[in-house]
């Protein structure tokens, strides 16, 4: 009997090309057959994954990109920055509106599962739910002892995990940013959730 074939597909040299980028890469997320790579000197690209071509470029900042979140319908992505300010942009027509009250940069950005909420967390310590239309800050929290390294919205179980520079993760009602629970202290800092 002859040798078995392996039945693990082999990529082909012109499928595992990489996308190479000429400032460092902050943020990604993925939207359809797309990738968005946001990078530190306030640009947002966007990527077809098949053929790694470039087939946009964004610039909503005036400084490095933190982070970079798909808008769940697909209609556009959410940036924050360096800047203090975080951008909904279109995929064709760029900016559309910019939400401001956080004091120093924004790190970290969720949304729920329609996208009529989004929720951020900052450097100055706070975590605010906002209200994706009309810009307003619906509930604001300082809980967090230091920079708010992550924030996640859990669709699954509808709340909203925290993580911050004080090492301590907390999950919060989406509703009032009350702490419902914490995990155990960690011995580092947590910067991001899967």
């Amino acid at each position: 009997m002859g040798k078995k074939q392996s039945k693990q597909k082999v990529l082909s040299t012109e499928t595992s090309k990489v996308i190479q980028h000429y400032n460092p890469v902050t943020s990604l997320d993925f939207y359809q057959e797309y990738v968005l790579a946001a990078n530190s000197v306030g640009n947002i690209d966007c990527y077809d994954v098949e053929s790694k071509n470039k087939i946009s470029q964004y610039s909503p900042h005036q400084a490095e990109v933190t982070q970079v979140v798909s808008h769940p319908s697909h209609i556009g992505f959410f940036s924050s920055s360096r800047d203090k300010v975080i951008c909904f942009n279109s995929f064709d027509t760029q900016v559309i509106q910019k939400y401001e009250d956080h004091k120093l940069v924004v790190t970290a950005l969720s949304t729920n599962q329609d996208g009529t909420q989004m929720v951020s967390g900052s450097r100055d310590c706070t975590v605010k739910l906002w209200d994706v239309s009309t810009k307003c800050v619906l509930k604001s929290s300082s809980i967090a002892q230091n920079m708010v390294t992550d924030i996640k919205w859990s669709h699954e179980n509808n709340l909203i995990f925290q993580s911050s520079e004080d090492r301590s993760t907390k999950l919060m009602d989406p509703k009032t940013l009350f702490v419902v629970s914490c995990l155990p202290k960690k011995n580092y800092f947590q910067v991001s959730f899967l």
